[in-house]
């Protein structure tokens, strides 16, 4: 896993780099990590707000981050060229209050 400090005024974080050897997938520890790494990144360093970006035809990694709390919230038409076609990136947030209990 890995992230980078996008905006510092708005504490904005955007993450990348999730990967899981072969031997472990199937087994949601990529979402677990996912939500810690979360918890630390927004109640430890401070970040408002985390954000990423998936190629349109990843399918697996979309539901991973709508599983761990992601919300899409739109998409980059045709901003990628991979092996010669343009691909969509698909854009993906959660802010602090997303991961903060609910008060009645």
């Amino acid at each position: 896993m890995g992230f980078r400090l996008e905006n510092e005024r708005s504490r904005i974080a955007h993450l990348g780099g999730l990967a899981v050897h072969p031997d472990f997938r199937g087994g949601h520890i990529s979402d677990e990590a996912a939500r810690q790494f979360q918890r630390h990144l927004i109640f430890d360093l401070g970040y408002h707000r985390l954000q990423l970006e998936i190629y349109g035809f990843n399918e697996r990694a979309m539901r991973h981050a709508e599983r761990v709390g992601f919300v899409r919230e739109g998409v980059r038409r045709k901003a990628y060229q991979r092996h010669g076609e343009w691909v969509d990136g698909v854009l993906f947030g959660l802010v602090r209050e997303d991961l903060e209990p609910e008060t009645a």
